[in-house]
C-alpha cells in the first residue's frame, strides 16, 4: 500500500483538494492519503518548507510527500522529484527543497513539464509522478538527475557577546510562536548566564526557559524549548500570537547578563 500526505495553500473550503485526492485513488490503488496541512499562507514557500521540514521523518520509508504551493514551473524553477532518507518529494524548485534540506538531498530529477499547459500541476504532473513511484518505478526515469537546487537566504537569529536576536517564524493554531533561535545556539552562545527575553516592547519580559506549558499560572507567558528544539513562546491556556502580539516576523531579543 502506498502512502502519500499533501501539504498546501489551498484551505480546506475549496475544490482542489478533493480533486486531487480523487485522481491519487483513482490512479493507485490502496492509497492512504494523509492531509498534513491545507492553511499554508499563499505562496508561503517558507512555512511550507518548515511544515514539511519538521514532519516527514516521521512517515513510514517509501512516503510520498506533495507539496501543493507555489507548484508552477519555468524555464528556471522547474518541478523536481526529489529522494532523500528513503522519502520521496514532489514539487517545484521555488526555493521549499532548499529550506527543506540544508545539505544536497540524495537524488533530484528535475522534470521536463515547462511546456506543459495546466494551471493545476498537482493534477496534471504531480499525481502522475506519484503513480510512478507507487508502481516501483525508477524516477531517474522520469528526468534528468540535477546537483544543486534554487536555495533562498534562510533566516539566522543575529549572535552578539551579550545577546541573540531571533524572529518568529510560524504560529501555531494555538498561537504559540515558534522562532528561529534553536537550543543549541542559546546554550552555545548563553553559556549559563542569566537572561531576559524581550518581543514586542521590553514591557514583555520572560526570564526563565519552563519544561512544560502548565508550568506557569493560567494566561502567564512562557518559554520553552520544544520537541523540535526551537525557542517557542507562549501564554498558558491562551494565544499569545493574538494577546502579545507574537505574530509570524517579530522580533524575539534574548539578552545575556
Amino acid at each position: 500500500m502506498s502512502l502519500i500526505t499533501i501539504i498546501s495553500d489551498w484551505g480546506n473550503n475549496d475544490f482542489y483538494l478533493g480533486v486531487l485526492k480523487g485522481d491519487l485513488k483513482t490512479k493507485i490503488s490502496g492509497v492512504e492519503i494523509v492531509d498534513i496541512k491545507h492553511d499554508i499562507d499563499s505562496f508561503n514557500i517558507s512555512q511550507a518548507a518548515f511544515v514539511t521540514k519538521f514532519s516527514y521523518k516521521y512517515f513510514p520509508k517509501n512516503t510520498i510527500h506533495i507539496i501543493a504551493v507555489k507548484s508552477e514551473a519555468t524555464s528556471e524553477r522547474k518541478h523536481l522529484i526529489i529522494k532523500d532518507n528513503n522519502q520521496y518529494f514532489i514539487c517545484a524548485n521555488n526555493g521549499i527543497p532548499g529550506l527543506i534540506f540544508k545539505e544536497m538531498p540524495e537524488l533530484v530529477i528535475e522534470l521536463e513539464t515547462v511546456d506543459i499547459q495546466t494551471t493545476f500541476p498537482e493534477l496534471a504532473i504531480f499525481t502522475k509522478a506519484a503513480q510512478f513511484i507507487a508502481d516501483g518505478g525508477d524516477i531517474i526515469e522520469l528526468g534528468e538527475e540535477v546537483k544543486h537546487i534554487y536555495r533562498q537566504i534562510d533566516l539566522f537569529p543575529g549572535i552578539g557577546a551579550d545577546y541573540i536576536s531571533g524572529t518568529v517564524i510560524y504560529n501555531d493554531s494555538y498561537g504559540n510562536a515558534i522562532t528561529n533561535i534553536s537550543k543549541e545556539i542559546f546554550e552555545r552562545y548563553g553559556k549559563g548566564r542569566d537572561f531576559e527575553i524581550n518581543f514586542v516592547s521590553t514591557r514583555y519580559v520572560i526570564n526563565k526557559i519552563s519544561d512544560n506549558y502548565s508550568a506557569v499560572d493560567n494566561g502567564e507567558k512562557l518559554a520553552i524549548f520544544n520537541y523540535i528544539d526551537l525557542l517557542e513562546l507562549a501564554q498558558n491556556n491562551g494565544n499569545a500570537k493574538n494577546m502579545l502580539g507574537l505574530e509570524k516576523g517579530v522580533t524575539v531579543k534574548i539578552r545575556f547578563k
